[in-house]
């Protein structure tokens, strides 16, 4: 079947223009492109994703992308480690190499954020390719993104296969689960400073959604709704009964919190309920694979 490239790229656009915003930081955050009237075949193109989310969604589809993109962490979960082995790497998430990306000639790029250096690169990117953004803000637009995606490729099959799949993981969980609800928070360290996810970011929702009380409810003191930063003082004062550090291979911040005499009397390290996860699986993918591992890893929680 031979698609008009530029018809392509006129609805694709369209839809940009309708979503994005790059007046400030704030707006480039929430960015969501509606796919609901994008009815175009990219069934067996080539296809380039830059971003966890968009790789996951090729995975469960059964397409392999020409090219990706790594997080800071420079690896990829484990779930996807092998099957992207061959692979080309065509750079960073937040800067991608535009002549890595140009020299695959891909008919689509997938990205789900626009991160500050990506501001001039879209553009760029747009030149070579349609550039489609399908950042979720919670689990569920997660869902229908990789629903409706499904339909674009062809690939209803699989997609709704795995939908089901993880609606039914979701309710077996919530019909075990108690009342007791236990309180967690989950947090990073960049640059000394201790960022913790509010209870509007994409973990929380699917917490919340397994009867899990995530433990920050208050509005963010950051640009940024889902993002918060925080002290050691106000996480003594929240005092959760679990609390999820997010870490990248290799790196060990444990010691850096042990250094501030708060941290031992929260109650979470006096009941050595302290758990280290991996940061781009519960934290940067935002995808449906890695939704699916943390309702799975949190199951003894709703118990």
């Amino acid at each position: 079947m031979t698609i008009n490239k530029y018809k392509i790229i006129f609805y694709i656009l369209t839809f940009l223009m309708m979503s994005c915003s790059f007046a400030n930081v704030h707006e480039k955050r929430d960015i969501a492109i509606q796919i609901d009237e994008l009815k175009i075949d990219y069934s067996e193109k080539r296809i380039i994703a830059l971003s966890l989310s968009a790789i996951e969604m090729l995975d469960i589809m059964g397409i392999k992308p020409v090219g990706i993109s790594l997080t800071g962490s420079q690896s990829l979960p484990y779930y996807l480690a092998s099957k992207m082995k061959n692979v080309e790497i065509v750079g960073s998430v937040a800067n991608p190499s535009l002549e890595r990306i140009q020299s695959l000639k891909p008919d689509l790029i997938i990205i789900d954020r626009i991160y500050e250096e990506q501001k001039e690169i879209v553009n760029k990117l747009n030149k070579i390719a349609p550039v489609l953004n399908i950042r979720s803000e919670d689990y569920k637009s997660t869902l229908n993104v990789l629903k409706k995606i499904g339909q674009v490729f062809k690939k209803d099959k699989e997609t709704t296969h795995f939908i089901n799949k993880f609606n039914k993981s979701i309710y077996e969980v919530k019909q075990n689960s108690t009342n007791k609800k236990r309180t967690i928070l989950a947090i990073y360290i960049t640059n000394n400073k201790i960022w913790a996810w509010t209870d509007k970011s994409f973990l929380a929702s699917l917490l919340q959604e397994i009867n899990v009380d995530y433990a920050f409810k208050e509005k963010s003191n950051s640009p940024y709704k889902d993002l918060t930063e925080l002290n050691f003082e106000k996480i003594l004062e929240i005092d959760p009964d679990k609390i999820l550090v997010f870490e990248d291979p290799a790196k060990d911040i444990i010691p850096f919190l042990e250094k501030n005499s708060i941290w031992k009397n929260l109650k979470s390290v006096k009941n050595k309920n302290i758990s280290v996860v991996n940061r781009d699986i519960w934290s940067r993918s935002r995808g449906p694979l890695a939704a699916e591992v943390i309702v799975k890893t949190m199951e003894n929680d709703t118990k």
